[in-house]
């Protein structure tokens, strides 16, 4: 009879344990590193973590995930935010990834992600391009290739053939510093 009972334990165990392993999504663990850039006005921080919950660690087999935090400050005040977060491999190179484009507007990218500050840090606009243009691009960890915006507020995205639903890669443009973008130039 006991034998009978723990065969009968053993496989809703191992159901307990899977959905445990399931319904336990990714989290920052021990911080692996950090740095920051910043000008006159303003300071970004990035944070890269390793991935904190071990059932998701032993879940992953390709590659190794980290957690990125972006936050930032005015220099005028000693309160850090957080801008943006983002879940991707460890290998990728995340150095460049926040731009300035003069004292009161900086801008960082990574993934399918583009967040904007107009105000020296104190609030940012983030834009998901694979929400915004589901038939063109989806949620890629590469989609975003490379961004540039222009003193004047104009810019231009080049997103990656990897993330585009027909494989060729396209540009998006936009007039306000990347607040908003769209599939063909605007005016200022």
């Amino acid at each position: 009879m006991r034998a009978r009972g723990l065969q009968f334990l053993s496989p809703f165990i191992l159901f307990i344990l899977l959905a445990t392993v399931a319904c336990s999504g990714p989290r920052p663990g021990k911080l692996l590193t950090q740095f920051e850039r910043s000008n006159a006005t303003m300071q970004v921080r990035l944070e890269i973590f390793e991935e904190g919950e071990w059932r998701h660690r032993w879940a992953i087999f390709d590659q190794s995930r980290c957690h990125l935090r972006v936050s930032s400050r005015p220099r005028d005040t000693g309160t850090w935010t957080t801008a943006a977060t983002a879940y991707y491999p460890c290998a990728q190179d995340v150095t460049n990834i926040v731009q300035f484009v003069d004292d009161r507007v900086a801008y960082v990218f990574m993934q399918w992600w583009y967040a904007v500050t107009l105000d020296g840090a104190r609030t940012w606009t983030t834009f998901d391009v694979a929400s915004h243009f589901p038939d063109k691009a989806y949620y890629s960890p590469s989609l975003i290739e490379r961004v540039a915006i222009a003193p004047d507020g104009t810019g231009t995205m080049l997103l990656n053939a990897d993330g585009v639903v027909d494989k060729k890669p396209f540009a998006l443009y936009s007039s306000d510093f990347g607040k908003t973008w769209t599939l063909k130039p605007t005016a200022p």
